[in-house]
């Protein structure tokens, strides 16, 4: 194969490429704006979020307690996001990635795993599959671990009602991450009426 044609295919191949990784970027990719509008510090009341779990619903929301692992007065810990969309572009996904908790001195106290993503309707929560659509202001609920209250009141859980912390989620919206912050969080005392 002589010089010229090697080149010939060369410069060939290399615009296939460069038109493949176009092609990739999403130029009319959805903007959304997230924030953090409340965190809810309490227990974990017994629902997965997976398919199938008897405490699967329309989530446990400020003490709303139905199935098994939830007791008289379990607030079940977790965060509310406000996602605010562009009036123009491509559908684009959400995902939690990591919540953390720090102490006010920002000391991490722990990492919370999030689950049973939903989103709020006329209705009530319901399952949200983490798509997030033009024009969309969706106020959105994950329940999460409960931190290990005993470990962070030295032995005593009861210490660490009152207590306030920073929470710190990672979201990824169309495959970039950002950081989202929420502060002060604080362990409410249970109140029996």
């Amino acid at each position: 194969m002589n010089r010229s044609l090697k080149i010939l295919l060369a410069l060939v191949g290399a615009t296939a490429l460069l038109t493949a990784c176009m092609s990739h970027t999403r130029e009319s990719a959805l903007d959304v704006e997230a924030s953090i509008a409340a965190v809810t510090l309490g227990d974990d009341c017994g629902s997965s979020g997976e398919p199938g779990d008897p405490a699967e619903g329309p989530g446990l929301i400020g003490g709303d307690c139905d199935g098994p692992g939830c007791g008289f007065g379990c607030t079940q810990t977790g965060m509310r996001l406000r996602l605010v969309a562009a009036e123009s572009g491509d559908p684009v996904p959400f995902e939690v990635l990591r919540v953390r908790m720090y102490t006010m001195d920002g000391e991490l106290v722990e990492e919370l795993s999030s689950r049973n993503a939903r989103r709020f309707t006329e209705e009530g929560y319901i399952a949200w599959d983490q798509m997030v659509f033009e024009g969309a202001d969706l106020a959105v609920s994950y329940d999460l671990d409960a931190p290990d209250w005993s470990a962070i009141g030295s032995g005593e859980a009861h210490r660490t009602y009152g207590m306030s912390f920073r929470i710190e989620a990672d979201v990824r919206i169309d495959g970039i991450e950002r950081t989202l912050e929420f502060e002060p969080a604080s362990r409410e005392a249970e109140v029996v009426t």
